[in-house]
Order: structure tokens, then C-alpha cells, then sequence
């Protein structure tokens, strides 16, 4: 018989037993309880029914069984999963402290790169500025040389003109110097003829 059946009888109400007590307070045999209630036939199938029960029990209990296990490896599995995600986040907080103080790092390399860039270029600007003035004041001094120039070129025209002149005068100087110098050799030269004429009529 079946513990089921056995759990039945001793949930019968104590009221049903009717004559079957054997003595007061106490309970009769099951298989008395059985025959009160049941037929055989019935019972036969209340038997079947309990025997399916508890193969539905027993299946129920593997399935148990192995849903515990399955779900006690994917605890496991998501336990090792949240140790190695843990681990995983330490690892990426010490990255990112250290990405952090390298940020620091080429951050004020970055200042300090963007502070000389903004000299230079002020340095930069200056020195366009005085190159400006620079080349303003050598446009003025190349104007001033290119005036000189016209005036040392119309002074030298003027000069060589005048030079011109005085060689042009000194030739005549020298025409009427030789013109004079052959006039004064006829006449010597006619006066010595006259003289060695004196002579020779002298002697």
C-alpha cells in the first residue's frame, strides 16, 4: 500500500470509523478504514493513481534535481562572471587613474606648448612690425638714393658739358698759340734772313 493511502486513512475524521473501533480513542486498521470507504475497484485505481502521482513526484524531484544543478552551474558561471567583471572594472579604474594623470600630463604640456606658441606669435607679430618699418625706411632711403643719383647724374652732365667746354676752349687756346708761335717763326725767320742779307753785303 501506498504511503499516500496511509497519509489518507489518517486524515479520515474520527466521526466515519462508525462501529470499527476496537477500543476508545483509537483508530482501526487501514485495511478495515479501506473496506469502509472503498470498493476494491476503486481502490485498485485510487492505487494506480497514487503510484502515478508519485512517479510525477519523481519526476518532478530530477527535474528539480536537474534544474538546481543546471541553475546552480550558471550561478556559478555567472558568479565567476561577476568576479572576472569585477576584476575587469578594477582593472579599467586603474587604467582610467592612469589615463587620467596622463591627461593631466599632456594637458599641461598642451598649456604649456599653446603659452610658447602665443609668445612666438607675438614675437612673431613684432618682428613683422619691424620689419615693416624696416622696409617702409629702405623705401625711403632707396627714393632719397634714387634722387641723389638724378642730381649726381645732372651734375655730372653738367660737369662733363662743362668740361667739354674748356677742352673746346683750351683747343682754341692752342690753335691761336700755334697760330701765333708760326706767325712769330715767319717773322723770325724773315728777320734772320734780312740779317744774314746785312751781313753779307757788310762784308
Amino acid at each position: 500500500m501506498s504511503a499516500y493511502l496511509k497519509s489518507l486513512c489518517n486524515k479520515v475524521p474520527h466521526k466515519h470509523l462508525g462501529g470499527y473501533h476496537k477500543m476508545k480513542g483509537q483508530r482501526p486498521s487501514l485495511f478495515k478504514l479501506m473496506h469502509v470507504f472503498l470498493t476494491e475497484d476503486s481502490l485498485k485505481e485510487m492505487d494506480l493513481r497514487c503510484q502515478s502521482l508519485e512517479e510525477d513526484v519523481r519526476r518532478v524531484k530530477l527535474g528539480k534535481d536537474e534544474a538546481e544543478a543546471v541553475f546552480g552551474a550558471q550561478i556559478e558561471q555567472l558568479k565567476a562572471d561577476s568576479t572576472e567583471r569585477d576584476d575587469c572594472i578594477e582593472e579599467v579604474n586603474r587604467n582610467l587613474e592612469t589615463w587620467k594623470v596622463k591627461h593631466e600630463v599632456l594637458a599641461a604640456a598642451r598649456d604649456e606648448l599653446n603659452a610658447k606658441i602665443t609668445a612666438l606669435g607675438a614675437e612673431i607679430r613684432s618682428r613683422d612690425d619691424h620689419l615693416h618699418q624696416l622696409h617702409l625706411q629702405l623705401i625711403v632711403n632707396a627714393e632719397e638714393l634714387r634722387l641723389r643719383v638724378v642730381e649726381l647724374e645732372i651734375d655730372v652732365k653738367r660737369k662733363q658739358e662743362s668740361i667739354i667746354e674748356g677742352a673746346e676752349e683750351k683747343r682754341e687756346v692752342i690753335r691761336q698759340l700755334c697760330f701765333s708761335i708760326e706767325h712769330y717763326r715767319s717773322g723770325y725767320h724773315q728777320l734772320r734772313s734780312a740779317t744774314s742779307f746785312c751781313t753779307f753785303f757788310a762784308v
